[in-house]
């Protein structure tokens, strides 16, 4: 693979079976010996027990080609196989032999799902229509119980999924189980921009949407505008059902950018944002919770002092919540007084039943993403900010 960017974070996306609460990426004792790249799906049933308890990777992918390569998310479906999004230039090969060409000349997205042993089921490409050069750019999409998967996407130039030509902005996709277009949408907006989108099903396939916009919008509900009459960034959070149309849509009067976004068994939303006092500033976090039909359960705010507090992604499981992102000088939380003159990761823990912190961690760098299983957290990190 020529574009090493790439490659370090497909290879990320796609090294699976690494326990939440820790567990070495090796062990010769599991026979996991092989060429980077490739598929380890032949263990003995000891050795699959074992991976399972150690947290030994299980399976490593990798994909590439002469040009530019990146993942940027990936979702699983009930039985365990995954769909991988990603952008890349060019074109883009697989291990298998198959190889697709970009629809466009700059970024253009591919969704490729994958069995649970690693073989290829099917692979989509999009990009910009013919004759435009505007890159297409999407980074998160989820799977709903049934199989289907949902994407949210951004372009300046027209784009068409395979439902007809839409006009440039942003969009909302659906694919069913097998790959195959089930319909696009508009997500319009007037003389602005929207952006940063986060895509979550709940468990009636209804599609939750969070993005920040500058300017106004109309969903299909009539005119919704950001904060400062349009000029300064509101988070977005809005609810389509499983077929298309809108649900509702809430708009954050005030300044501020959408983070993290997760759902809860009974449909219940907990999501993450960033305050936002002006172009390129940030001003603390707030972590707030919303019933179904998208009214405000309960809400928290957390700042610090020197420095900044970020919240960037947020997970729930059972009566737990966890919000993680970076803290840079002090911040009082859950009655800790944490401090870091470097930035480091930041982990917050509330009950989701009322918002009241419970725990609150400042460790390794910068967390920017969080899953949780039998009551543990694991986080994704990174040295820069």
């Amino acid at each position: 693979m020529r574009s090493r960017r790439g490659s370090r974070v497909w290879g990320a996306l796609l090294a699976l079976g690494v326990a939440a609460c820790g567990g070495s990426s090796a062990d010769p004792d599991l026979g996991l010996e092989g060429p980077p790249g490739a598929v380890q799906g032949n263990a003995t049933a000891r050795q699959n027990e074992a991976l399972q308890s150690t947290g030994a990777t299980r399976l490593v992918l990798q994909a590439g080609g002469p040009g530019f390569q990146e993942g940027s998310a990936i979702a699983f479906d009930a039985d365990n196989n995954f769909v991988v999004l990603g952008y890349f230039i060019g074109s883009i090969g697989f291990p298998d032999g198959s190889s697709f060409q970009a629809p466009g000349p700059e970024l253009n997205l591919i969704i490729v799902k994958y069995h649970h042993t690693g073989r290829i089921l099917w692979v989509r490409t999009f990009g910009a229509i013919p004759g435009s050069s505007d890159p297409l750019r999407s980074r998160s999409l989820a799977v709903d119980r049934w199989g289907n998967v949902v994407f949210a996407a951004f372009s300046s130039s027209p784009v068409d999924f395979g439902g007809g030509r839409l006009s440039p902005g942003g969009f909302l996709v659906k694919l069913n189980p097998n790959g195959d277009y089930v319909w696009s949408r508009e997500l319009h907006v007037d003389d602005g921009l929207l952006q940063d989108a986060r895509v979550e099903t709940d468990r009636d396939g209804n599609i939750i949407f969070a993005g920040t916009l500058i300017g106004t919008l109309d969903f299909g509900s009539g005119q919704r505008t950001s904060a400062g009459g349009g000029r300064e960034p509101s988070a977005v959070l809005a609810k389509f059902s499983a077929n298309n149309p809108l649900i509702w849509v809430n708009v954050d009067p005030r300044p501020s950018r959408a983070a993290g976004l997760a759902v809860e068994d009974d449909g219940d939303l907990i999501q993450c944002t960033q305050g936002a006092e002006g172009p390129g500033s940030l001003s603390g976090a707030t972590v707030t919770k919303l019933n179904r039909h998208g009214r405000q359960i309960w809400s928290r705010t957390f700042e610090a002092s020197g420095g900044y507090l970020l919240l960037l992604q947020v997970a729930v499981q059972g009566n737990t919540v966890v919000a993680v992102g970076a803290l840079l000088g002090s911040a009082h939380i859950a009655g800790r007084q944490l401090k870091a003159d470097l930035p480091k990761g930041l982990f917050i823990g509330l009950t989701a039943g009322d918002g009241r912190d419970l725990w609150a961690r400042a460790l390794g760098r910068l967390a920017l993403s969080v899953a949780m299983a039998d009551n543990c957290c694991r986080s994704r990190e990174s040295a820069e900010i």
